[in-house]
């Protein structure tokens, strides 16, 4: 000083080092011998071991106070013990070890850039920058800002974050009892953040954490999560928790939209006891072996468009009424014995939009609804009766399948459950699996199925099903074979170069639509059951086409056609409903063939053989329904008893014809519609029979006009005629009348001569 005028620089280190005496000699009072105070302005820097910088020489007594007040101090290398140390600003530690061994130390910012704080003391920071160095038993609280980057080392040390904390790409490991990581207030990382927990360590969050990537590690370690977990959209967050100890999670999640929180460990428990799972990503639980839980309490709730995927050795249990999600998969391992199966439990029901059930369990105590698509392949795992496990897909319960449905067959669907496939779904049956075939069974479906939509069987193979109430389609292609034990059938059945069996035990009547297209329709089993009772419409469609169902004596009525080269093969028929046989076609039975009731109708433009034919009532044709052709019938006897015989002409050379091979006893109703073009005059011949023409018909009906036509019927010894003449003009019925008086006149003149 002496009047010299000093720098700025020194003038603020003798200011510093005039505050830290001050503030010593102030405090000389309460002070310990042992307080050693930061002075600093050694020529070194600002160095904790620089002992010029210490009002007492740098501290290395576990009962020496560090007293920095509002300096700027470092340590960079050197070993020093504190009872505990306090500072109003910054401490930036980049090497060396700090031991802290009583609790209240205080600091403004601690920057951490290396080196160890050790000890069983803690510290209260108002702000952290860590990047690196290690925590080895300190525990340290930052009440204010805190910023995490690089490889950190927790050690066994408890750092709890209360402020605002960001993150970049960091790891941070803590290990042993006490150690943990707590996470109070908000923490956002905008890089990859893992944390490794270890040996009875802890990982606490009641606070807000938003994290991208990273991972959460642990074994022989802690979870609890009662605050709010944002994993952002794209981002993926690991769960690796490993060991006997829980994870407890009574917060929230968030899972963004794209991103993943993936659960996997081997044999941990994750109990999600109560708050909220909102998922717009991925939840993925996999173990690689012994399996690991994740629990859904009661109260907690696992919900969001997005997904839930199931893999390995994991087990996901829900115990709230009901979950609803984006879509649900189950990808267990295609070894079960090797990996163990993945598995989902629900105490309520499932709502989702997809649904892919591959290997694995999925059991529902509430309906499971899917709303679009689904796939149902790979295997199972249930005990079977010997208590060994068996690879079927367990379906308990009510499911509702309103997209579509794709089947595999791998393994058989066992359980008591029901299926419901609505109206515009469909439910792809893809079995190859045959008796016999690859495999010793065919594939059984023990679940009662509900069809509104489409059952489509296109893998060939053989599916049997226990109840099935159709009253959508369903449709066998490609050589397929389906069994039904229990069938009530309102819909439509098609049978297209495949077999359908049914189970007639408990059946009494057909019912429904049935197309069989050069496939076969038959009794399940070899039991002596058939119909007697037809209310359905069944059309026998090309020559490989067969039916079995019905037995020696049939009521029909409902509507039977035989087309394209079919053959209808029957037993007596009572004919109430409908018969319908083209050009190509036939019926044969062995018993008689009787039509009764107004309604009958029966349209033959082929041929149909039986015993004997008795028409008493109802409607005969021969041709299809507003068509003419010509119908062949290979009777004893044909008697047109009752009803009605209806004949088209269209012209001379296009009219019904029927022919018998055998008597015809005529009676009855003969009506004639003619086409719309004029018909040609002449004569008709409608109806032959070998065996002879007896009787003639009741009444004779026709549309054309009297003042125009005349139309006769013509009977002969095997044929009958129909002539159509036109009705004489009036002027020449004058000139016939009066040569007829000429003639009688000329007559009796004649007479009267002689």
């Amino acid at each position: 000083m002496n009047g010299r005028k000093l720098s700025s620089r020194p003038h603020e280190v003798w200011r510093s080092r005039l505050t830290a005496v001050l503030l010593s000699t102030a405090s000389a009072a309460s002070a310990l011998a042992a307080d050693t105070v930061f002075i600093g302005g050694a020529p070194g820097g600002d160095r904790w071991d620089l002992d010029a910088n210490w009002s007492a020489g740098a501290p290395v007594s576990a009962s020496t106070r560090a007293l920095l007040g509002n300096s700027f101090s470092l340590v960079a290398s050197g070993s020093f013990a504190v009872s505990t140390l306090h500072g109003n600003r910054f401490l930036q530690v980049v090497g060396g070890e700090i031991e802290l061994n009583a609790p209240g130390s205080t600091l403004g910012q601690l920057y951490l850039q290396g080196g160890r704080l050790t000890g069983p003391g803690s510290l209260t920071a108002r702000s952290l920058d860590w990047e690196a160095g290690e925590l080895a038993g300190p525990a340290l609280t930052v009440t204010g800002n805190a910023r995490l980057r690089g490889a950190l080392q927790g050690g066994a040390s408890r750092v709890e974050l209360l402020g605002v904390s960001t993150a970049g790409q960091a790891a941070l490991q803590f290990a042993g009892g006490g150690a943990a990581f707590i996470q109070r207030g908000s923490l956002t990382a905008s890089g990859s953040l893992a944390f490794d927990v270890t040996d009875n360590a802890a990982w606490i969050n009641t606070g807000v954490m938003t994290l991208k990537d990273g991972r959460l590690r642990t074994s022989g370690g802690t979870i609890s999560q009662t605050g709010t977990l944002n994993i952002a959209d794209s981002g993926h967050f690991v769960l690796d928790h490993n060991g006997a100890d829980n994870m407890l999670s009574t917060g929230n999640w968030h899972i963004g939209k794209e991103a993943t929180l993936s659960v996997v460990g081997v044999a941990a428990w994750h109990d999600f006891a109560s708050g909220t799972v909102d998922n717009r990503g991925t939840l993925k639980v996999d173990a690689p072996q012994l399996g690991t839980v994740v629990a859904f309490g009661t109260t907690a709730t696992l919900r969001g468009p997005g997904g839930l995927e199931v893999g390995r050795a994991a087990f996901i249990s829900h115990n709230a009424e009901t979950m609803q999600l984006g879509w649900v998969r189950l990808a267990g391992p295609e070894d079960p014995i090797e990996h163990g199966p993945g598995s989902i439990t629900l105490a309520g029901g499932l709502t989702v939009d997809r649904l892919d059930w591959g290997h694995g369990n999925l059991e529902a105590g509430g309906p499971v609804t899917v709303n679009g698509d689904a796939k149902l392949h790979g295997w199972g795992w249930n005990a079977s009766t010997s208590g060994d496990p068996a690879f079927n897909k367990l379906m308990r319960g009510t499911w509702n399948f309103h997209g579509d449905v794709t089947w595999d067959g791998a393994v058989p669907i066992i359980g008591d459950g029901t299926v419901n496939i609505a109206e515009g779904a469909r439910f792809l049956d893809n079995n190859v699996y045959r008796p016999g075939f690859e495999e010793l069974s065919a594939r059984f479906v023990s679940a009662t199925v509900n069809n509104d939509g489409t059952y489509l069987m296109a893998g060939g193979g053989v599916t049997g099903i226990a109840r099935v109430n159709n009253r959508g389609t369903i449709r066998l292609v490609g050589g397929s074979e389906l069994h039904l034990h229990g069938f009530r059938n309102h819909g439509r059945v098609e049978v297209l170069d495949s077999r359908a069996a049914i189970n007639l035990e408990h059946l009494s009547v057909l019912e429904g639509v049935y197309l069989i297209r050069n496939g076969e329709l038959a009794p399940y089993g070899n039991g002596p059951e058939r119909l007697h009772h037809n209310r359905a419409e069944l059309v026998l469609d090309g020559a490989g086409s067969r039916q079995s169902v019905f037995g020696p004596q049939l009521d029909n009525d409902g509507r039977l056609a035989a087309l394209h080269g079919a053959v209808l093969q029957l037993g007596a028929l009572r004919q109430l409903g409908e018969l319908e046989i083209d050009g190509a076609s036939g019926a044969r039975l062995s018993g008689s063939f009787i039509q009764t009731g107004a309604s009958a109708r029966t349209w033959i433009d082929g041929w149909l053989a039986a015993s004997g034919m008795h028409l008493e009532g109802g409607l005969f044709s021969a041709g299809l329904e507003g068509q003419t052709g010509h119908a062949e019938l290979d009777v004893q006897q044909v008697s047109f008893i009752s009803g009605v015989l209806l004949v088209d002409i269209r012209d001379r050379a296009d009219f019904d014809t029927v022919s018998v091979d055998g008597q015809a006893q005529l009676g009855g109703a003969l009506q004639l519609l003619f086409g719309e073009v004029p018909p040609a005059y002449g004569v008709y011949r409608f109806l032959s029979a070998s065996g002879g023409v007896s009787g003639r018909f009741d009444s004779v009906d026709w549309e054309l006009d009297p003042a125009l036509y005349r139309v006769s019927v013509l009977y002969g010894a095997n044929f009958v005629e129909l002539g159509v003449s036109a009705v004489p003009e009036p002027a020449s019925w004058l000139l016939t009348l009066f040569g007829g008086l000429v003639a009688v006149y000329r007559n009796r003149r004649s007479s009267r001569r002689r």
